[in-house]
């Protein structure tokens, strides 16, 4: 993720929870429309949030 952030700007996206439970802001990072999270999913460095903590965590 730091070489994703530190490739160049990117964009913090609200989405449609402003914050978490703890009240801690949530946003997806993105870069020309492309969220840097999806791009570590795609390199098979990161899961999609299921809904609970797997037995990995």
């Amino acid at each position: 993720m730091a070489d994703l952030l530190n490739a160049g700007a990117f964009t913090l996206e609200p989405i449609e929870r402003e914050t978490d439970r703890y009240g801690r802001t949530l946003r997806i990072i993105t870069r020309g429309g492309t969220s840097l999270g999806d791009v570590l999913v795609d390199e098979g460095l990161a899961e999609h949030w299921q809904g609970f903590r797997g037995g990995w965590c």
